[in-house]
């Protein structure tokens, strides 16, 4: 007997063994272990595993293990029996790859899975299997350690539903799987993957390859060429991982674009305003302890931002490195245009009456991280005016942020400011610089969106500024420095004028025109001391009158103690104002006129207006034009003020009255007084 003779003998034994093994086991009632099986699963998990069908088992060539109508119960507090339902599920293994040690799986199936997630009004979840569950199980072994090669070739999903119900808030979030297929024919090709599903409605696909799936295990790279389009946006994620099972070696390129961010109110559960079209791309990369996004670049509208973003997780916090430059940003383009302005009531006034919160402020979020950040941007559009050559730096380490510079060019004048806030101290501590130079004031009132308030006219302005506390209201308390600005020529509102102003704004509003008065020139200095901001500087020149101020602001409580003396510019009834006071509370201001003054001055004067015209030991305020008025002001305000007091004006009205000859048209005197101050 031949040696071919033998190996045919020894294959003809083995066969026979192999059908018969088959024969032998097809034979084995499988269903006689259901019980068992359940009775296993209720003992470890303390609830009841449902087997509606029978578990089948096929064995041949391509042995195959399948059970129907599956369900596990519920938690006590869930809002349905089950906790999940499964219609079908199958296992196709490849029986001849187990002679040489691997498990190669040629099919998985699995349709119609129910799965309910859910919370109790505690927050305790239904997954958790409460006492009965076993606290001694083993640790799961960990991938790749199963003591044999495992692989599937092919996974086939359908019909799958998750639904995730929140017991405290009653949310619920639903995702649909109609169906998967992932399948690679063999070890050398890519792992195709087909998706189809939705999340809240939303409609989620995904297509691709992965490259190297079956290398995983044994730390092989991962090659991705993956599309997703949900809600409306489309990703593409396409490269490497180096080091899949670490998470490590990305060189990934990825984009996501889309319509509107609209589209995605379905996945985020709530609505998102429709900006427009939008597009996302970002090579990211690692090293280690350190993620970066390089050639990063965003638009939005007309609106384009390019950069680079690391993480540094290295050391004793993360550190943050954002470098960000812009041509052109509108900030329009963020603003969902179409969304109507919320209506209802105003939000009721501080249960306290105080305008600052006493909360106090996130100080110790400056310890979570360090952190450099560089922004440039040429143009920045906000409410329709250009803000040119914008660059912000930060830098934020220790507990210690730090903006400077901040600079920007604005209305043919120039902005610069800078910020510290220190929080690595018992109490924090701020300080501020802000300088405007020559900035035209209406368009930085509309840069603030602060309407028409006063237009032309450029202004200065400088704020220096230090304070320390844990809350707003304690750091307005606090603060010392100085605040000063001049305002050249322009015009004021009228409303405004007499809003602030009581019935002095009246008159003054009377030597405009139209809706506006014209405005000569402002100039204002405060001295802010502990938060006591007193009136070193303050004079308003308009066409009709000159107003001095005094007084102050106190940060401590918010009140306010400001008065403004008017100087006329011409002899009329101007000349008989009284001085306009500005009290109260920064929540409730309270503006009146001076009843002693109007007693005393408006009442004479009027008089002696109504008798010839003039007034007697009044002399007119002139002032040059632009800032050199206001100048003039401010270094004459003693002898201006002496000089525009009327000599005995109430004496002189009565002696006038009284005497031989009545002056003419005393009558009508009497009537323009009542109608002009009588309010």
């Amino acid at each position: 007997m031949n040696g071919l003779k033998i190996l045919g003998i020894l294959a003809a034994l083995v066969l026979a063994v192999v059908v018969g093994l088959i024969v032998v086991l097809n034979s084995i009632d499988w269903s006689a272990y259901q019980e068992p099986i359940v009775a296993a699963v209720e003992d470890a998990t303390g609830r009841k595993l449902g087997v509606d069908g029978a578990i089948g088992v096929s064995i041949g060539l391509s042995p195959r293990v399948s059970v129907d109508g599956v369900s596990f119960q519920n938690a006590p507090f869930g809002s349905r029996p089950e906790m999940a339902k499964l219609e079908h599920f199958s296992v196709r293994l490849k029986l001849l790859p187990l002679l040489t040690g691997s498990v190669e799986v040629a099919t998985v199936e699995l349709s119609g899975l129910d799965l309910i997630l859910e919370t109790d009004a505690d927050g305790n979840g239904n997954w958790v299997l409460g006492e009965e569950a076993r606290t001694d199980a083993p640790e799961p072994e960990a991938p790749g350690t199963l003591g044999v090669a495992t692989l599937v070739r092919s996974v086939v999903i359908e019909d799958i539903r998750l639904v995730y119900r929140d017991g405290q808030t009653g949310d619920e979030q639903n995702v649909v799987l109609e169906r998967l297929v992932a399948s690679m024919p063999d070890d050398d090709g890519p792992l195709s993957i087909s998706l189809r599903g939705g999340v809240n409605d939303e409609t989620v696909e995904l297509e691709g390859m992965i490259e190297g799936a079956a290398r995983v295990l044994d730390g092989g790279p991962l090659g991705l060429a993956l599309a997703l389009r949900a809600g409306g946006a489309r990703v593409s994620v396409d490269g490497e991982v180096g080091d899949p099972l670490a998470g490590a070696g990305l060189a990934l390129e990825v984009s996501i674009e889309g319509d509107s961010l609209a589209d995605f109110s379905g996945l985020a559960g709530s609505p998102l305003p429709d900006l427009g079209p939008y597009r996302l791309a970002m090579l990211v990369s690692d090293a280690p302890d350190v993620y970066r996004l390089k050639n990063l670049s965003f638009r939005m509208g007309s609106s384009e931002i390019a950069g680079s973003v690391s993480v540094n997780l290295a050391g004793e916090r993360p550190s943050l490195d954002v470098s960000l430059r812009s041509k052109r940003v509108d900030l329009a383009d963020f603003q969902d245009a179409d969304s109507p302005a919320e209506a209802g009531e105003d939000a009721p006034p501080p249960a306290d009456g105080r305008l600052l919160p006493a909360d106090a402020l996130p100080f110790d979020g400056l310890h979570a991280a360090d952190a450099r950040v560089k922004v440039a941007i040429d143009e920045l559009v906000a409410n329709d005016v250009s803000i040119e050559a914008v660059e912000v730096v930060a830098k934020l380490a220790g507990g210690r942020l730090a903006i400077d510079p901040l600079v920007a060019k604005l209305a043919g004048g120039s902005i610069r400011a800078s910020a510290v806030v220190t929080a690595a101290r018992k109490l924090p501590a701020v300080a501020a610089t802000l300088g405007i130079d020559g900035v035209e004031v209406g368009a930085l009132l509309s840069t603030l969106d602060i309407s028409d308030l006063l237009e032309g006219g450029a202004i200065d302005f400088d704020l220096d500024i230090a304070g320390s506390g844990a809350s707003p209201r304690a750091i307005a308390a606090s603060l010392n420095g100085d605040l000063a600005f001049t305002i050249g020529t322009g015009t004021v509102q009228n409303a405004w004028a007499e809003l602030v102003l009581s019935d002095l704004g009246s008159i003054l509003s009377g030597a405009g025109s139209g809706n506006r008065t014209a405005l000569n020139c402002a100039m204002v200095k405060f001295d802010v001391k502990r938060g006591v901001a007193r009136a070193r500087e303050l004079a308003v020149d308009t066409k009709g009158l000159v107003l001095y101020g005094s007084g102050g602001v106190d940060l401590r409580d918010e009140s306010l103690d400001l008065r403004f003396d008017p100087l006329p510019k011409s002899n009329n009834l101007t000349a008989a104002m009284p001085p306009a006071l500005v009290g109260g509370s920064f929540l409730a201001p309270e503006f009146s006129i001076d009843a002693v003054a109007l007693a005393a001055k408006g009442v004479g004067a009027s008089l002696q207006l109504a008798g010839d015209g003039k007034l007697k030991g009044v002399e007119r305020v002139a002032t040059s034009p632009g800032l050199a008025g206001c100048r003039e002001l401010v270094a004459r305000r003693g002898e201006l003020t002496e000089k525009q007091k009327p000599s005995n004006a109430l004496g002189q009205a009565v002696e006038d009255v009284l005497g031989d000859k009545a002056p003419p048209g005393i009558g009508n005197a009497v009537k323009s007084l009542f109608d002009a101050f009588g309010r």
